[in-house]
């Protein structure tokens, strides 16, 4: 993450356009219509969640108990980066379409890339969550880390996982004292490639069973908590 001095010089960003309290902006008790500026910090508490409106038409929705923080958005070049220190956000994001456009988001343990898609992140206990429900976002692990959940696909020329919609992966850097093992792994995961064709499609189709629960879990909580603004 940057320090303050590294953020850019402050310009205009966005609005927010729905919240409900309690949610504060650079520390103060945020409001609807509220210009949203470069390096501007958005906090919710327990109860609170707010939506925010970016120049280029993307919008944020960020739930409860999260810290983002615009870093940077520039709608004529179409060059957004964001950084989530904690919680969970929504990005309805417009499509990438001027050369070199990018948007951005970091959690401390991931960065997320996007060309223009609907998807959620989530950063609690160490683990950063990726869910992909239009588009594709390229998911790149930072430092030593883990891949928990992924049922996208990795990337042969870097070190990036492409999640496409319906889709999700979940980094952690929860690494035991000893480091990771094989056994760390399980059971289920590890014995694809060595198990009889008998029981092959069976352990496969469980693997889906997962990956399907976590996704409508994990669905479920976020479109119950952020999509419930007042006016």
């Amino acid at each position: 993450m940057c320090t303050m001095a590294e953020y850019p010089a402050t310009e205009h960003a966005g609005e927010i356009d729905a919240l409900i309290p309690a949610a504060m902006r650079n520390g103060q008790t945020a409001k609807v219509k509220d210009d949203l500026q470069w390096s501007d910090l958005l906090k919710t508490e327990h109860n609170g969640r707010v939506r925010a409106g970016l120049t280029d038409g993307s919008i944020l929705s960020v739930g409860s108990n999260s810290e983002l923080r615009v870093v940077q958005h520039d709608g004529s070049s179409q060059q957004t980066s964001l950084e989530m220190n904690f919680g969970k956000v929504r990005s309805q994001v417009t499509k990438i379409t001027k050369p070199g456009g990018k948007f951005e988001m970091k959690t401390p343990n991931a960065v997320i890339g996007v060309i223009g898609t609907d998807f959620y992140v989530g950063f609690e206990s160490n683990r950063t969550t990726v869910i992909c429900y239009q588009g594709q976002v390229s998911v790149t692990p930072i430092g030593r880390v883990q891949v928990a959940q992924n049922s996208g696909q990795a990337n042969p020329t870097s070190n990036a996982i492409l999640v496409g919609a319906g889709q999700m992966v979940v980094i952690t850097t929860e690494i035991p004292p000893a480091g990771f093992h094989t056994s760390d792994t399980p059971k289920l995961f590890n014995t694809l490639d060595n198990t009889s064709a008998e029981n092959l499609k069976s352990l496969r189709r469980r693997k889906s069973e997962i990956y399907n629960s976590s996704f409508f879990a994990l669905n479920h909580e976020f479109k119950n908590e952020c999509f419930a603004f007042a006016g």
